[in-house]
């Protein structure tokens, strides 16, 4: 683990009930931070919560579906309510069709317009919704960290997934649009780029697919969520200088 001071710093991340948000929680509380931990489960927040008070005290869990603007709203008020300032941000919540054993689910021909409606809305429109919430706080404090999470399929695209990869394409774009706006404020937005990583969205896999996506990637296996949280960890230190950027952690498989 990099070294990383966070003390006195609040760090939100959302999705953080599994995978990768959890890790990446689980990174910045060791580091330091105060954590607002967000997520659709009360359930698993709450699991993560009590992770994280092993670690310090300095914890709370929001119910909250990213999506709905009300409630990030609401989010961004309790962290202040209860911390004082936001400095760290990672955009971490998202989803994928819900029947990943189905090839045909998210086909052109078979896709159902409030599928795709919630996959942007959720993945994409959440990003916009929680940097919209935390950006006044972080502008008046001329202070910020930003990191949005993307995937590799928004570079090169996945066959029945239409509306995931245009979501982690938007989010990409959305990044350096954020970055542009606001850089003049010491607040720094990138993107980090996961390629197939194991989280509970895996769960469907044999072994023997996860094995053969292990041998063509570069490194021979595939990620674990704290391969990401790492790289996302990079992103939130106060000596950064870089904004706008978008990190692919996918272990080479890009190459292949």
């Amino acid at each position: 683990m990099m070294k990383v001071d966070h003390h006195g710093r609040v760090a939100i991340v959302t999705g953080a009930g599994k995978g990768i948000g959890k890790a990446t929680a689980l990174l910045l509380a060791k580091s330091g931070a105060k954590m607002v931990l967000v997520g659709r489960s009360a359930q698993s927040i709450n699991e993560t919560k009590a992770e994280i008070e092993k670690i310090t005290p300095d914890v709370i869990a929001i119910e909250a579906d990213v999506a709905d603007w009300q409630a990030v709203k609401a989010m961004a008020e309790k962290a202040m309510d209860r911390f004082g300032r936001i400095d760290i941000l990672v955009n971490n919540a998202g989803i994928d069709k819900q029947d990943k054993t189905r090839e045909d689910q998210f086909t052109i021909d078979e896709i159902d317009d409030a599928d795709y409606d919630r996959i942007i809305n959720v993945n994409m429109k959440g990003h916009f919704n929680c940097v919209k919430a935390v950006a006044p706080y972080m502008k008046k404090q001329k202070y910020g960290r930003i990191v949005n999470v993307s995937s590799t399929t928004g570079l090169d695209g996945r066959i029945a997934t239409a509306p995931y990869c245009a979501s982690k394409a938007g989010i990409m774009a959305q990044t350096k649009n954020f970055a542009r706006e606001l850089g003049p404020y010491n607040i720094c937005v990138n993107c980090v780029a996961p390629g197939f990583t194991l989280t509970t969205m895996q769960d469907h896999r044999t072994q023997e697919h996860i094995d053969m996506i292990a041998s063509m990637m570069a490194l021979r296996r595939v990620a674990k969520p704290e391969d990401v949280a790492h790289a996302i960890l990079f992103f939130t230190t106060e000596e950064l200088f870089a904004t706008g950027q978008v990190l692919v952690v996918d272990g080479g498989g890009t190459m292949h």
